[in-house]
């Protein structure tokens, strides 16, 4: 290339090139920072509800309201706890991404997952495209799944008290 171009064009295209890698740099330093931070967050919380539903959970309850009303909140705390379980699951996936240098590729397209959407999620897996055909596929499943009859092919004949199930006929007694 150097000899098909003045030298000042391909030193200047050099010196761009380590630029944009120093940015791409820091971005990630930035991406891993902010990652690391979040899920200490999620762990000191995480352990706290923990804690303070063994505190809690350590007074003995008589009364029906008082148990129903416990019982409530124990299924609400682990909600929560599993929920930022996965989060803290997907940043960890996503540091790892960071170390072996995969993080910001969409696993779909292969293309690059466009910062904005890395700075909205920094654990995103997938573009934005991807993303809105994956919905689409799990809005789609959903409504033939709403759609679908219960009992899946038709029942038959019911007037002569004969069911076809499957190609099977049964006569009912």
């Amino acid at each position: 290339i150097k000899s098909f171009l003045p030298p000042h064009v391909w030193e200047t295209s050099i010196q761009e090139g380590n630029n944009m890698r120093r940015k791409i740099k820091i971005s990630l330093r930035q991406f891993k920072n902010r990652l690391s931070t979040r899920r200490t967050h999620l762990i000191r919380g995480i352990e706290q509800r923990l804690k303070e539903n063994r505190d809690f959970g350590d007074l003995r309850f008589t009364d029906v309201a008082d148990i129903a009303s416990n019982t409530s909140r124990d299924e609400l705390l682990w909600l929560i706890v599993e929920e930022e379980r996965r989060e803290l699951e997907q940043i960890d996936e996503a540091l790892a991404r960071i170390r072996s240098g995969d993080y910001g590729i969409c696993r779909n397209c292969g293309q690059t997952i466009k910062k904005a959407r890395l700075e909205a999620l920094p654990f995103a897996t997938l573009c934005v495209k991807c993303k809105e055909v994956e919905e689409e596929e799990i809005e789609r499943g959903s409504r033939a799944e709403a759609e679908a009859p219960l009992w899946g092919e038709s029942l038959g004949n019911m007037e002569n008290d004969e069911v076809e199930v499957k190609n099977h006929r049964i006569k009912e007694k």
